[in-house]
C-alpha cells in the first residue's frame, strides 16, 4: 500500500515540475544566442518612438528594390527573415532583410534600397551584401582562396541555386532579431573546410537607430584546424544611385577624411581600411538637393556621337535640342536595374547625336519644363542625351 500510495504522488510532481520549466525557461535557440552574444550597449533602450516587426514570410521585394533580373528569381531561395521599424518620422524607419546566413541583403529606408542590385552573374546574395567573412591569412592562397563568408558560396561548381549558409539556429522577439549560422567557403570547389559559426544579432534602438552585434567561433580542433588572422567586419557597400557620398572617419586630419564620392569596390585604398586607423565608423549619405542657380547649358556632339566642346561658331547644327516627338515610357531594361533607379526613354525630333548623359553621381540633377503648360519634372541624371 505504501508503495502504491508513494507513486502517484512522485508522478504528480514530476509533472508539476515539467509545467514549471515550460513557463520559465527560455528556447534552446534563445540560450544559444543569449550567452554568445552577451549584453547590448546600455545606450540601445528601444524607447524611443515608434515599433518594432519581424516575420519569416517570404514576399518579392522586386517593386522596391529592384533587383538585377539575372538574381531576382533566387531571392526566394535565400530569404529567412524580415524586421522593420515604423516610426511617426518617415526619415526614421527602415525594413531589414535577412539571408539564410544571418546577413542582411536588403536594407530600405527613406532614401530607397541600400543594398547593391546583384549585378553579378556568380554572387546573388553572397558577396556584395552586409556581412561577417573570416580569413586564414596561412592557407589564403590566389589559387587557393580562403574565406568564409557568412552569406554563403558562390555560384560556381555547377550550382544551380545559391548554396546559403545554413541556418541553426534565430530569434527574433521583442525588438531585435539574432542568428547562428555556418559560414561556407565562398571560392568553391575548394579543398579547405569551413569551421567558422557567425553569431549575429540585429536590434532596434528606437528613433532609427539600429545596433548590430557580430561574434565568431573559431569551432576547429587545434593544432590540426586553422586559425583565423584576419577579419573583414563589416563586409559590405551601398548602392550609389541612392548613397552617393561616404565620410569614413580618421584619426588624423581632424577626425575624418572629408565627404567623397562614393568609389568602386576596385579602389582598394579608399573602401578598405582596417579599423585602427580610424574612429570606429564610416557614414553613407544621399546626394544632396541644390536649387538650380542658372539655366543649364545643352551640351554638342560630334560626327561619333561624343559629347564635345561647343564651337563659339557654327553650332546650332551640333547642339543638342530636346522636343519630345511621342509619350515617354518607363523602361524595363537591364541598364535600369544595373544603376537601381527608375530609367525613363522619351522619343525625340531628330537632332544631334549623343550616345554620352549626364551622370546622376557626378551631381547632375536637372529639371525639365514643358513651356507649353509649365509643368516642370526634377530628375537625377541622364544616361544618354540622344541616340538613333
Amino acid at each position: 500500500m505504501t508503495g502504491a500510495s508513494d507513486k502517484p504522488s512522485h508522478i504528480q510532481m514530476l509533472i508539476f515540475f515539467s509545467l514549471f520549466l515550460t513557463a520559465s525557461c527560455t528556447t534552446f535557440e534563445d540560450a544559444i544566442l543569449d550567452d554568445m552574444l552577451g549584453s547590448s550597449s546600455p545606450l540601445c533602450t528601444g524607447s524611443g518612438l515608434g515599433s518594432t516587426s519581424f516575420n519569416y514570410k517570404f514576399t518579392s521585394s522586386e517593386n522596391t528594390s529592384r533587383w538585377a533580373s539575372m538574381n531576382s528569381k533566387y531571392e526566394k531561395d535565400v530569404f529567412l527573415a524580415e524586421m522593420s521599424h515604423d516610426d511617426e518620422n518617415p526619415n526614421r524607419s527602415w525594413r531589414l532583410r535577412f539571408g539564410k546566413g544571418g546577413n542582411i541583403y536588403s536594407f530600405v529606408g527613406a532614401y530607397g534600397e541600400s543594398v547593391p542590385p546583384q549585378y553579378h552573374n556568380l554572387a546573388p546574395w553572397n558577396d556584395e551584401v552586409w556581412q561577417a567573412v573570416a580569413v586564414s591569412l596561412n592557407y589564403n592562397q590566389p589559387q587557393t582562396p580562403y574565406y568564409i563568408h557568412q552569406a554563403g558560396d558562390y555560384l560556381k561548381d555547377n550550382l544551380e541555386t545559391p548554396f546559403t549558409s545554413p541556418t541553426l539556429a534565430k530569434s527574433c522577439k521583442d525588438n531585435q532579431c539574432s542568428f547562428l549560422s555556418w559560414g561556407q567557403q565562398a571560392h568553391i570547389p575548394t579543398s579547405w573546410r569551413s569551421s567558422a559559426f557567425y553569431y549575429t544579432r540585429y536590434k532596434d534602438c528606437g528613433e532609427g537607430v539600429l545596433e548590430v552585434e557580430w561574434s565568431i567561433h573559431n569551432v576547429a580542433s587545434l593544432p590540426e584546424g586553422h586559425n583565423f588572422q584576419y577579419y573583414n567586419v563589416p563586409w559590405g557597400g551601398v548602392r550609389t544611385s541612392a548613397l552617393t557620398k561616404m565620410l569614413i572617419s580618421s584619426k588624423d586630419a581632424g577626425g575624418y577624411t572629408g565627404f567623397q564620392t562614393t568609389p568602386p569596390y576596385s579602389d582598394t585604398t579608399q573602401t578598405i581600411r582596417n579599423l585602427d586607423v580610424t574612429l570606429g565608423y564610416t557614414t553613407f549619405t544621399q546626394k544632396q538637393v541644390k536649387e538650380l542657380e542658372s539655366n543649364f547649358t545643352m551640351p554638342c556632339g560630334n560626327a561619333a556621337g561624343s559629347e564635345v566642346p561647343c564651337p563659339q561658331t557654327g553650332a546650332e547644327d551640333q547642339t543638342l535640342r530636346l522636343v519630345k516627338s511621342a509619350s515617354c515610357t518607363l523602361m524595363e531594361a537591364e541598364a535600369q536595374r544595373q544603376l537601381g533607379l527608375p530609367l525613363t526613354s522619351c522619343p525625340i525630333e531628330s537632332t544631334v547625336t549623343i550616345s554620352t548623359g549626364c551622370e546622376y553621381h557626378k551631381g547632375c540633377s536637372l529639371v525639365f519644363t514643358n513651356p507649353s503648360n509649365g509643368f516642370s519634372m526634377p530628375v537625377q541624371g541622364v544616361s544618354s542625351w540622344a541616340w538613333k
